[in-house]
């Protein structure tokens, strides 16, 4: 948001040029009167409440500014986008929902199905920001002598519709926030299956700082959590006795 608020605050406006950059028109209708055409350019200004316009331009405005537009959405898009797709994987673990409304269909093939489909689109949105910004990375730097329409008609299209796509993606993401919830009983489940892995990096640490090589204290902690790992996949073990193995290994 910051950023956004930064190209906000800093965006230039082409200012009154004219048809190809030169004021002609304004100095012909105040008889040439430089300080004057100046005057109505910083009048106009204010009255926009914009801080900067470009001094020399032709006929249109530089199209990078278009892409750091869409890509300040972009930016803006791939947070969201990344906490939604976790969110969507949680899901599909049996350990968040996003929620599901009474009379929601999640499959019409599949009835048990209960997709986390606003996340999905959510991650979408993204996905068809990125193609705007694309479509605008082509136009930049890639006019002739002055604009025509085979720009004019990317960016008609580009620009409402990257706007569009945040408004759509920043909607859906206040959705899934106030309507999501977790399923305490699996994350705890999953959290006793798999924590003498994730303490495996302070074990190691321990050992060492008690005396011992960490090459071969770091060796026999991945033997037997490799051999632990493949036993619960295989289903040969009921539990995780990671714990118990590293205590009988005299290494």
């Amino acid at each position: 948001l910051g950023r956004l608020d930064h190209l906000i605050e800093n965006y230039p406006l082409r200012g009154l040029q004219g048809a190809v950059g030169t004021r002609l028109d304004q100095l012909v209708l105040m008889n040439g009167d430089k300080k004057k055409v100046q005057e109505l350019g910083e009048q106009v200004l204010e009255h926009l409440d914009c801080s900067a316009s470009f001094n020399a331009v032709g006929q249109v405005y530089p199209r990078s500014l278009d892409v750091e537009t869409v890509r300040a959405l972009i930016a803006l898009s791939s947070g969201i986008s990344s906490f939604a797709k976790t969110l969507r994987l949680m899901a599909g673990q049996g350990l968040a929902s996003e929620g599901f409304q009474q009379g929601q269909v999640g499959s019409s093939a599949m009835p048990h199905k209960m997709n986390a489909r606003t996340s999905e689109r959510i991650n979408g949105f993204h996905q068809i920001l990125n193609g705007y910004g694309t479509m605008l990375s082509g136009l930049s730097g890639d006019q002739w002598n002055e604009g025509d329409v085979s720009c004019s008609v990317v960016r008609r299209v580009a620009l409402p519709g990257a706007f569009f796509a945040s408004d759509g993606q920043l909607e859906a993401a206040l959705t899934v926030l106030s309507e999501m919830g977790f399923f305490e009983a699996a994350i705890a489940q999953e959290l006793q299956q798999y924590l003498p892995f994730l303490a495996s990096t302070t074990l190691l640490m321990e050992a060492v700082r008690k005396g011992g090589g960490r090459e071969s204290v770091h060796e026999a902690i991945k033997e037997n959590a490799v051999a632990v790992a493949d036993a619960l996949r295989n289903g040969d073990l009921g539990e995780n006795d990671l714990s118990q193995r590293l205590a009988d290994d005299e290494r």
